[in-house]
């Protein structure tokens, strides 16, 4: 059997969640003083966020630091949610800032990126796993300056081209 990696290049759609028509809500009750009301982190978002750290640094170790830090660091955002049941996928979502880097991901990555994911979950290294790669711009602001166009706006000392 070979090793499952579905790789999904379609952008999700935001939706809404509210299931409560606003007039309908109840009103809560203002907080006791010394109460904070500020949100709290959730066992499970810790439980991604760990997960998501090991992961990365699986791929240090595999792929060394300067190489993941090129990579991944500075274009890639990732996220992960752990499989349903164990036979299932987990899902690997990555934000990139465009074509290439999604391509890159894809083709130089993407079994890098599955062996880690299993890894971390201490599943064999064929487990199914959803890679989904998004373009998005707008997440990387630093992306968006070639670098032509920066060193083109570096001033030059005078008689130097």
């Amino acid at each position: 059997m070979s090793p499952t990696l579905a790789i999904d290049t379609a952008v999700s759609e935001p939706w809404d969640t509210t299931t409560t028509a606003p007039d309908l809500a109840p009103t809560p009750a203002p907080a006791p003083a010394g109460i904070s009301t500020a949100p709290y982190a959730s066992p499970c978002a810790a439980t991604h966020q760990a997960l998501l750290e090991g992961v990365q640094q699986r791929l240090i170790d595999a792929l060394g630091p300067r190489r993941y830090g090129l990579t991944f660091t500075h274009t890639a955002q990732l996220s992960i949610s752990p499989p349903d049941s164990p036979e299932g996928p987990a899902t690997l979502q990555a934000v990139v800032p465009g074509r290439f880097f999604a391509n890159r991901l894809r083709s130089d990555y993407a079994q890098d990126l599955r062996h880690a994911v299993n890894a971390q979950l201490g599943r064999g290294p064929d487990a199914p796993v959803v890679l989904t790669v998004h373009e998005d711009p707008s997440q990387f602001p630093e992306a968006g300056t070639p670098r032509r166009a920066a060193a083109a706006a570096t001033p030059t000392r005078p008689g130097t081209h």
